[in-house]
C-alpha cells in the first residue's frame, strides 16, 4: 500500500526539466541534490559544464528553465547570459552564480533573467520558486 501511495505521489508532482550549466562538478552535484529534495516537482536535471555544450543541448531538447552560472570556462558575466537568451528568448533562465553583484543581478533582469540568486544562499525553496 505505501509503495502504491509513493508511485502516486510521485506522478501528482510537477516534473520539471532543467538544463544546470555549471562547471563547477560540486556546485552541479549541491544543486542538484537541493532539486531531488523539493516536494512539489520532480526534477529532471541535464548537467552541462560550459555555454557551448548548453547552447547545443537547448537546440536539441526541450526544457522549462535553465539554470545558469555566470563563471563558465568559455562564457563570463553578463555575455554568459545573452547568449543563452538570444538562443532561447521565450526560455526562462534563472543565473545562479557566486558573484554578489547587485549591479549585475540588476542588469541580468532588466534583459530578462527570470530571477539571479547567488549559490550560497540558493536553498531548496528559492530554486523551487
Amino acid at each position: 500500500m505505501a509503495v502504491d501511495e509513493s508511485r502516486s505521489e510521485l506522478r501528482r508532482r510537477e516534473l520539471v526539466r532543467v538544463l544546470l550549466v555549471e562547471d563547477c562538478p560540486d556546485h552541479a552535484a549541491l544543486i542538484s541534490a537541493k532539486l531531488k529534495k523539493a516536494t512539489r516537482l520532480r526534477a529532471e536535471i541535464t548537467h552541462v559544464d560550459r555555454v557551448s555544450s548548453g547552447l547545443e543541448r537547448i537546440a536539441d531538447g526541450s526544457f522549462d528553465v535553465v539554470l545558469l552560472d555566470f563563471s563558465l570556462p568559455d562564457s563570463f558575466g553578463i555575455d554568459t547570459f545573452r547568449s543563452v537568451h538570444e538562443a532561447a528568448p521565450r526560455l526562462p533562465i534563472i543565473v545562479l552564480t557566486s558573484l554578489d553583484d547587485n549591479q549585475l543581478a540588476v542588469q541580468a533582469v532588466r534583459e530578462g533573467a527570470q530571477d539571479y540568486l547567488i549559490k550560497r544562499e540558493a536553498d531548496t525553496r528559492l530554486l523551487v520558486r
